[in-house]
This record gives C-alpha cells, structure tokens and sequence, in this order.
C-alpha cells in the first residue's frame, strides 16, 4: 500500500468503501501505531510519504547512520576524536579514547557557570608520568596577557594541588635555555606579600645550579621572620648601592663563645676573638742581637710575637730577612700608640744614637740624639713612643741609627709595640 494525499471533500458527495480505505485505513497502516510492535521500537521515513519499523537494539546499542537509514550497533571502540567546528554542551560528556585533539581557527573555550569547585575538571585516573600534559609549540611573548600558555583568575585565586606523598608532586621544568626559562612574576600586591612561598608541614628548598638571585626596582633585602604566633616582627639583610659586587663566604663552623665575625679583606670570614679598642694590639721581640753599621741607618727586625690580637704582626714567626718582620700593620683605621725600645752597645763609648719611626716607608716621628757618656758602661736604653693616626693597612717600622761611634753599633732587647685606643 502506499500513502494516498487527503481528499477534498465537496458538499453532497457520496461517500464510498473505496475512498474510506485509501483515504483513511491505507493512510492509517503507515502511522506509527500500525508499524510499531515492540516497545522500543522506532519510525523513520523511507523515502516521501513513506514510513518503516526500526525494531528496538539491545543495552549498550548506539543508534548510527548505514545506508540513508538508522541502525544499531554496537558501542565501538573510538581510538580518536576530532571535533571541528563548534561543541555546546549542557550536560556532561565522557570519553574513553586515546586522543583528543581541539583544533581551531580561533579560540577554544571551555567555560562553565556552576559556581562550585571542580565546575571545570580534566583529570586523569590511570598512569604515573605525563598523564595530562598542556603544551604550546609556538609564540614568544612572555609578558601576562601574550603568553604561549596562561592560567589567568579574575577573581579568586589559582590553585595547584597533588595528592602524591612524594619528591617532585608537583614540578615545574624548563627542559631548554639558558636564563630565566621559569619566571614567577606579580605586578601588583602589598610590600610584604605579593608572591609568597609556604609551608604547613616541612620547609621550602630552594637548590639552584649555581646561585639564587633576589632584587629588583628596589635594593635586594631578604626578611627572615619571627613565629607568626609571636607577632609580625623580622630580621632582615638588606645591600645598598654598590661600585662592584662581593661574594662573602662564610666559615666552616659557628665558631667559640665570644668571637666575632672577621674578613680577610678578599670576602673569606671567619671567627676571630672580639677586638675592642683596648684588644686590638700586638707586642712583638727579637731574640737575636743586629748590628748597625756606623753613620748607617737600619730598620728593625722582630722574630717572635709575645700576643697579636688581629694579624698585625703575622700569623706565623717569620725570618729576619722577611719585610712582614720589620712591620706592625694597622687592622683597621684609628688611632694608636705605638712604642718601641732597644739598647745601643758599643765599645768606644763616643758617638750619638737615635731612634725613630717609619709610617709606610716615611719618617713621622724621632728621639732626640743621646751622645754616649764618658764612664765604663758602654750601653744605653733607648726608647720611643708616639700615637699616630692609622688608616687599614698602613703600616709602621722601628729606625735605629748611630752616628760617629767608629764602629758598627749592636742592637739588643728590641722590643715593638701597638694598641688601638681610639
């Protein structure tokens, strides 16, 4: 039977058995109630004005297109998924495939309007490496709003979380260049708190290749806090504007009680005693006798130090021959007594003596010439005392001269000696 277009009924005609089966019950075989059996059961078209069954599928069945005509099959196995054009859905999509691949012209937007966490949740329930992986294989800009990738909140903050109990939960590579391929930036916030790394439980390592750096439109200052539970106080370290950088390394251990922190000058410290004004001092001698030469003057030499305070003298006993001998170096700049003494010895009892002091090379200050005197004693104590103003690392010497004696003159007791008062 076919599908025969409605009648045009006209007042007065005569009604037949033949116009009633093809207008109604010919009509009325092709409707659904006539050509659907079993619940389930579907009605497609089979052309124009032409209708068939589709008998129902089994559970788990997909209803698909085959031949201009609706079938059921089986769910298939989808390796891949391709998705051009645009995706709108007010509900909820699961997929079970390998790949997912988001390609677009333009923009994609994954964008919902549940307020409620996890309103947008990409997770992965299996594996242990490169599970879910966002990636930007083209662009250069990396200022905020240009970026290759962005994780941008308006409102609220960005939170990232993992439930791994182990090194390396959640980790952040850079697995090319050379400087600066990880940046944390904030271009807005308060002064104590516009990037902040914490912990509740442990602490926070930060183990750079080489060094960590910390500055910026402001001088470097790094602000070690007090328990909050005892207030907001800090202790901070702080540079100011430099000529050239320092590197200062710092001692192998924590040192003894009541030492203090010292620099050799080239950024090694190390702990030394304390020095005060009264301790920074050092009494050198020499155990030998020196002859000077008549008409001949002759800087001092000192082989054994009684007590140095700061490396004035040197650290270890040098031989006479040594510059470092002959020296008392200030540690630091100030101002400082400086004495010394010796015996002049000759034999011809006849002549004059003196004694006299060198600051870095130049005499500063000198005794009065004594002329031996006419007795049997032929040796005479000759001492010198003078404060000078030292700066680091001037240094002075002990001078001893004799004059008209007819022979070479010998030293003995000599005796060198400098205290920091001021």
């Amino acid at each position: 039977m076919a599908w025969t277009t409605p009648r045009t009924w006209v007042t007065g005609e005569i009604v037949t058995a033949v116009l009633l089966n093809a207008q109604i019950k010919d009509n009325m075989d092709l409707s659904a109630p006539a050509k659907l059996t079993t619940a389930g059961d579907m009605l497609y078209a089979t052309g124009a004005n032409a209708t068939a069954r589709l008998a129902k599928g089994t559970n788990g069945n997909i209803l698909h297109q085959a031949s201009c005509a609706p079938a059921w099959t089986a769910t298939p196995s989808i390796t891949d998924l391709t998705l051009s054009g645009a995706l709108d859905v007010n509900g909820t999509i699961d997929y079970d495939g390998t790949c997912v691949d988001f390609l677009s012209s333009g923009d994609i937007d994954i964008v919902s309007s549940r307020n409620a966490a996890c309103a947008i949740y990409i997770a992965q329930s299996t594996g242990t490496s490169g599970t879910i992986k966002i990636h930007a294989d083209t662009g250069t800009a990396v200022n905020e709003g240009v970026a290759s990738i962005q994780l941008l909140s308006d409102v609220g903050g960005i939170g990232i979380k993992s439930g791994l109990n182990a090194a390396g939960a959640i980790r952040l590579t850079a697995d090319a260049g050379t400087s600066e391929t990880i940046a944390i930036h904030a271009d807005q916030g308060n002064t104590t708190a516009s990037i902040c790394l914490t912990s509740d439980a442990g602490g926070i390592t930060l183990n750079p290749g080489t060094f960590v750096t910390v500055g910026g439109i402001a001088d470097g200052e790094i602000r070690i806090m007090e328990d909050s539970g005892a207030g907001t106080n800090y202790a901070a370290i702080k540079v100011q504007n430099m000529s050239a950088s320092y590197t200062l390394t710092l001692p192998a251990d924590d040192g003894c009680c009541g030492e203090a922190l010292t620099t050799n000058g080239s950024g090694t410290l190390t702990w030394a005693s304390a020095a005060g004004i009264g301790d920074v001092s050092a009494h050198v001698t020499d155990g030998s006798t020196q002859a000077v030469a008549d008409n001949t003057t002759v800087i001092v030499n000192f082989d054994t130090e009684t007590y140095d305070t700061s490396s004035i003298h040197g650290t270890t006993v040098c031989a006479c021959s040594a510059t470092s001998c002959t020296r008392l170096t200030a540690p630091s700049d100030g101002k400082y007594i400086v004495n010394a003494g010796f015996y002049f010895t000759n034999t011809t009892n006849s002549g004059a003596y003196s004694a006299f002091f060198h600051k870095n090379g130049s005499i500063v200050h000198g005794s009065t010439h004594t002329s031996f005197p006419d007795e049997t004693s032929n040796h005479r104590y000759q001492n010198i005392t003078v404060i000078m103003q030292l700066d680091e690392d001037e240094y002075v010497e002990l001078i001893a001269r004799g004059d008209g004696m007819g022979e070479a003159v010998t030293l003995a007791q000599q005796n060198f000696s400098i205290i920091k008062i001021a």
